[in-house]
C-alpha cells in the first residue's frame, strides 16, 4: 500500500511537471524574449502595455489621480452646462410669458370689438348714428396689425367677419387675408366674391 501511495504521488508530480514544462515555462520564455526584443529597441515595454485597454490598467500608476482630474473636468462641463439650460429654461418663460401677455390683450381686444359689434346691432338709433359707429369699427380693424385683425376676424362669428371685410379697403383686406389660415382666408375670399357679384 505504501509502494501505491508513492506511485500515485509520482504521477501527480509527473502531471504537474508536464504541465510546467508544456505551459508556463514556454510562456515565461516568450515574456522574456519580447521584453529583451522591447529593451533592444529602445522602447519600454510597461508603456506599451499600458496603452492597451484592459491591459493598461494593470501597469498604470497615476490611475486615481488622471481619474479626479478627468471626473472633475466632467463635473465641471456638466456645471456649466447646467447653467446654460437654465439660463435657455428662464428666457423660454420669459418669453412664454409675454406671448401669455400678448393672447390676453388680443382676447380683451377681440371682446371688446365683438361688445361694440354686438351693441351696434342692438341700438335703436338712427341710421346715421349707426352707420358712423361702423364706419369707427372698420377702421379700428383697418389700422391694426394684419396679424391681429386676422386672429380677431377668424375667432369671431363669420357674417360678422365678412361685413367687416367687405366694408374695408381692398389693400387692407389683402394683408389680413394673407395673415390668415389658409383654409380661413379661402373661406372668406369665396364669401367676399359672392357678396360682390
Amino acid at each position: 500500500m505504501k509502494k501505491d501511495v508513492e506511485n500515485e504521488t509520482k504521477k501527480r508530480s509527473n502531471i504537474g511537471k508536464k504541465i510546467l514544462f508544456a505551459f508556463v515555462l514556454p510562456i515565461v520564455v516568450i515574456l522574456l524574449v519580447i521584453t529583451i526584443t522591447f529593451s533592444i529597441l529602445g522602447k519600454n515595454i510597461f508603456q506599451e502595455a499600458s496603452s492597451i485597454p484592459v491591459i493598461g490598467t494593470l501597469f498604470s500608476s497615476d490611475k486615481s489621480a488622471l481619474t479626479t482630474e478627468d471626473l472633475q473636468r466632467q463635473i465641471n462641463q456638466l456645471k456649466a452646462t447646467l447653467s446654460d439650460e437654465q439660463a435657455k429654461i428662464s428666457d423660454l418663460e420669459l418669453l412664454l410669458e409675454q406671448k401669455e401677455a400678448e393672447l390676453k390683450a388680443l382676447k380683451e381686444e377681440k371682446d371688446q370689438l365683438e361688445n361694440d359689434l354686438n351693441n351696434e346691432a342692438t341700438t335703436d338709433s338712427s341710421d346715421e348714428t349707426t352707420e358712423e359707429e361702423w364706419i369707427s369699427v372698420v377702421k379700428t380693424y383697418e389700422n391694426m396689425k394684419p396679424k391681429n385683425a386676422a386672429a380677431i376676424l377668424t375667432s369671431m362669428d363669420e357674417s360678422t367677419a365678412l361685413s367687416i371685410l367687405s366694408s374695408m379697403r381692398e389693400k387692407n383686406v389683402a394683408a389680413i387675408l394673407e395673415k390668415m389660415p389658409a383654409e380661413d382666408a379661402a373661406k372668406f375670399t369665396a364669401k367676399l366674391m359672392q357678396l360682390q357679384q
